[in-house]
């Protein structure tokens, strides 16, 4: 009987230091949720302002006004315009890539 009654107290007092340790880890667990939690949220707000920057900023009227304000000749740029890598005669880093000498 005495063995017995050492074995249940020993048991019982490894069942408390064992609860005691689960309940510190589910604490930590949740306090980094918490903090999980917070960041999103933060983020979220960032991504609704960055969401608002965007649409002001893409606004066509306001492109309009950019565009006449900065761009003096807004006539379309026409395909002549555009030049091939095989006419610039080696001017250009890519067309030295392209033909290698």
């Amino acid at each position: 009987m005495k063995v017995f009654c050492i074995i249940l107290i020993t048991s019982f007092f490894l069942s408390i230091v064992v609860l005691f340790r689960v309940k510190s880890h589910v604490q930590s667990l949740n306090r980094e949720l918490i903090r999980i939690k917070r960041e999103i949220k933060l983020v979220q707000s960032d991504i609704k302002v960055l969401q608002a920057e965007w649409s002001y900023l893409s606004n066509p009227k306001r492109l309009a006004k950019l565009m006449e304000e900065y761009l003096k000749n807004n006539s379309l740029i026409l395909a002549s315009q555009f030049k091939d890598l095989d006419s610039l005669n080696g001017r250009s880093v890519l067309a030295q890539l392209k033909n290698p000498d």
